[in-house]
Order: C-alpha cells, then sequence, then structure tokens
C-alpha cells in the first residue's frame, strides 16, 4: 500500500471515530479491510492494543466512551446488511488510530498527537520541547499538558527519557501511584502493574512517592518490593539494551517474534500446518540484520523453517523447539 493511501485510510477511520465519515467512507474501510487478510490483521492488532493499554482510555487527549457510544448509536441505525462487521473493527481501530498510527505515518493530523502506544515494536518519539523518549514494545505514553507552561506525561509500560533541559519548566512524570521530577536528564522508568523502577544514566531525579521524596543521581536504581522502595546502586548495564532501532526479545514466543517481524519488515507469515508458535521462547535482539539474516539465526535456535511464496508472505512449515 502507497503511503499516501495508507494515510487516507487512517483518515477515514480517525473520521469514524468522530463520527464525520460518510457511507461512502464506512463503505472504504469496508473495501480495504476485506482487501487482505493482512489489513484484516491490522484490525486485529488495533483491539490487541487496546486490550493491552489498559489506561490509555483515560487520556485527556480524546473521550473514548463518548467516541465508542457515537460510533455505535451511528452504527445501530446504518444498515448493516451493506458494511456487516466492518463497523466494530472501524470502531476499536478508530478508538486506537489516535495512538497506533502515529508509528505508521509522520504527517498524522495534529489533533491525535497527544497519545503514544506500541503493541510489538519499540519506538522512538520526539516531543516538541526537544526531549526524546524511547518507549519499549507494550507500552503506553500521554501527554497530559499543552507543554507550554509544564511539561507532564503520563506512562504506562517501560521507556527510556533522555528530557531536553529547561530550567523554567521542570518535566513531570506520573506513573501510577508514583510521580518523577527532573529538568534534564536520561533514566529509565518502568510502571507495568505492580512493578515500578527507575534508574538514572545521567543527571538528577527526584521521585515523590506519595509519603516521601527520594533523591536519584547517575547509577541510582529505585525498585518497588512489596510496598517499599529501595535504592540501590545499578549493576544491570544491559537494561539499556533495547533502546535504539533494534528488535529486543527476551523469552518472547514465537508467535510475537514473528508478528513484530512483520510489522518491520512489511512482510506476512501464514500457518497453514497448525505449527504450536507459543511454545518456542526466544531470547535475542537485532539491529542492521535482514530479514534472511534473522530467518537463519531463528533456524538455528528452534529449527524454524519457512518457505516464500510471494514477495511479502511466508508460510511456516516447521519449529523444533529444545
Amino acid at each position: 500500500m502507497s503511503k499516501n493511501l495508507k494515510n487516507h485510510i487512517n483518515q477515514l477511520i480517525l473520521k469514524s471515530f468522530k463520527s464525520k465519515a460518510a457511507d461512502e467512507e464506512y463503505a472504504q474501510i469496508d473495501q480495504w479491510a476485506k482487501e487482505s487478510e493482512e489489513n484484516l490483521d491490522k484490525l486485529k492488532e488495533l483491539k490487541s492494543i487496546w486490550n493491552s493499554s489498559e489506561n490509555i482510555h483515560e487520556y485527556r487527549s480524546f473521550d473514548v466512551k463518548e467516541g465508542w457510544d457515537s460510533i455505535d448509536k451511528k452504527m445501530s441505525t446504518t444498515k448493516r446488511n451493506r458494511f456487516s462487521w466492518v463497523y466494530s473493527a472501524a470502531a476499536i481501530g478508530a478508538i486506537l488510530v489516535a495512538s497506533y498510527f502515529l508509528f505508521s505515518t509522520n504527517d498524522a493530523p495534529s489533533d491525535i498527537s497527544n497519545v503514544y502506544a506500541t503493541q510489538l515494536l519499540n519506538q522512538q518519539i520526539q516531543l516538541e520541547d526537544k526531549s526524546n523518549i524511547w518507549l519499549k514494545s507494550e507500552s503506553s505514553l500521554s501527554k497530559v499538558s499543552s507543554f507550554i507552561d509544564e511539561r507532564v506525561v503520563s506512562l504506562q509500560g517501560e521507556a527510556y527519557f533522555d528530557i531536553y533541559r529547561d530550567e523554567k519548566r521542570q518535566f513531570i512524570i506520573k506513573a501510577g501511584k508514583e510521580t518523577i521530577t527532573v529538568l534534564g536528564t536520561k533514566f529509565l522508568v518502568v510502571n507495568d502493574k505492580d512493578n515500578f523502577e527507575v534508574i538514572v544514566e545521567s543527571g538528577l531525579v527526584e521521585v515523590n512517592t506519595g509519603k516521601r521524596k527520594i533523591q536519584l543521581s547517575r547509577n541510582d536504581q529505585l525498585v518497588k518490593q512489596n510496598g517499599d522502595y529501595i535504592k540501590m546502586k545499578t549493576i544491570n548495564n544491559n537494561r539499556f539494551d533495547w533502546i535504539g532501532d533494534e528488535l529486543y526479545f527476551e523469552n518472547a514466543s514465537l508467535s510475537k517474534v514473528l508478528l513484530a517481524l512483520s510489522e518491520k519488515f512489511d512482510i506476512h507469515f501464514s500457518n497453514p500446518n497448525g505449527v504450536n508458535l507459543t511454545r518456542c521462547k526466544i531470547t535475542s535482539n537485532y539491529h542492521a540484520e535482514s530479514l534472511d539474516e534473522i530467518i537463519d539465526e531463528l533456524n538455528l535456535l528452534i529449527g524454524l523453517e519457512v518457505k516464500k511464496s510471494k514477495s511479502n508472505k511466508y508460510s511456516i512449515e516447521a519449529v523444533n523447539c529444545k
């Protein structure tokens, strides 16, 4: 699909979320979804992002409940025999398109730039204050301020921050019950369910736990364990290895690895023989390797055998997990 057509489809889905799409535009979404299994899989991926990003509906950039109710009402009053299943898929996609397609296009509409979410791939984000953030897979970040008078974001998951120094505006990260405040520094934050952790690479960081404030400096690590906060010097220097353009897998299922490869290289894997893709676990990282090089390594690691049928289509023939 050309970049212009991809952008067009993205914007149609966004319009359906805003209840501004016409019947012919719903028809275009329907036609696009029926064109290939890959397009249908993309809608399923959007649904998966929604299920894994539990806090995304609380972000201030849009009111998901209002949007969902509006779309649901429009679906119930439109002729379903023309567009059948696509309304529910488009509703899911519309709610998520604000986050998901920010990483698929460079010219997405500016009014959806407040929410960022990843599913399979790590992503780099540059905010308007020149701060750079590397968002790990299955994580989400929301801007909850205008960045004019203050700089505030909310994090669910894991991210590495390289914050542009601004003496007049502190940079604040809301991570569940904890709040992290900096001026300009480099550090890692993990906020995932019951896990909370901060590792400082350079600069000074202040963590407000709600009961006390903890100061962290270079190589300091703060970990929350059983409700207590433990400050120590970090000894795990490879915690930053995933940052950048690498594909980074740690005990990941083969199904997740193949989905990430599909997204990175714009290809499609089919599984006609019903090979078990969840049993094999993979720990590896890839930077500049080609697809063929990665598949060759997976063949050595787990006996992965694939057959290339077309330029961007591969069928999975076998795996041999040891």
